[in-house]
């Protein structure tokens, strides 16, 4: 898999040394780039301590994964203690970000919903049972024909989630585990956001 390594160098130049203006998702630490190389790119740095093996096989299974809803890897890195996926983006924004448009019409937010539920159901009928582990609004990207596309989903070998989208799915409160239901779930409250034009959580104390 070295045609797929980035240097560590290159995604701190391509975000700013991961500065804040850059960050698109905190919980997850997902990150905005341009690199001279490869152009826009979305960087996921995985917080949870991973085995290098571990690591490696889950490359391995991500980069084979090929879906017009879901975001293809574009590479890895493994240095100095970071263990990090880069995406290609095309995008042109994420979801959460055109909830409540008047430019995006009925019709367009029903072909967003029906194509958000085609990459997730790939995920889960994979062989590999790709399990998303933090489904929902700022994890889906559209592109400038509000395409959507996925991101931020690991395979079936990290079955537990350093966090989640709230509210938590039922499986995960009593179970303590992620499963194709958790998504299923999380999906659901992504078609009540999408319909109703609003995310349904909000840092707003003033929103109710």
């Amino acid at each position: 898999m070295k045609h797929l390594q980035i240097p560590l160098q290159d995604i701190v130049l391509a975000t700013n040394e991961f500065t804040e203006q850059n960050l698109i998702d905190d919980s997850g630490k997902i990150y905005r780039g341009k690199s001279k190389k490869h152009g826009h790119i979305v960087i996921h740095r995985l917080g949870l301590p991973i085995d290098l093996r571990e690591f490696e096989l889950e490359i391995a299974l991500l980069s084979e994964r090929k879906h017009e809803n879901i975001f293809s890897l574009l590479g890895y890195c493994s240095e100095g203690g970071e263990k990090i996926l880069v995406y290609k983006d095309e995008s042109k924004g994420t979801l959460d970000e055109y909830l409540d448009s008047e430019d995006l019409s009925w019709d367009q937010r029903l072909r967003i919903c029906q194509d958000v539920g085609r990459g997730l159901s790939y995920l889960n009928d994979d062989v590999d049972r790709i399990i998303h582990r933090d489904f929902k609004s700022s994890n889906i990207f559209l592109d400038v024909d509000r395409k959507p596309k996925v991101l931020s989903f690991r395979p079936k070998l990290y079955r537990y989630a350093s966090f989640i989208t709230k509210p938590f799915a039922p499986p995960y409160l009593t179970k303590g585990d992620l499963t194709q239901k958790s998504a299923v779930y999380s999906f659901g409250v992504v078609l009540w956001e999408v319909l109703c034009g609003k995310r349904l959580i909000t840092s707003d104390k003033d929103d109710p």
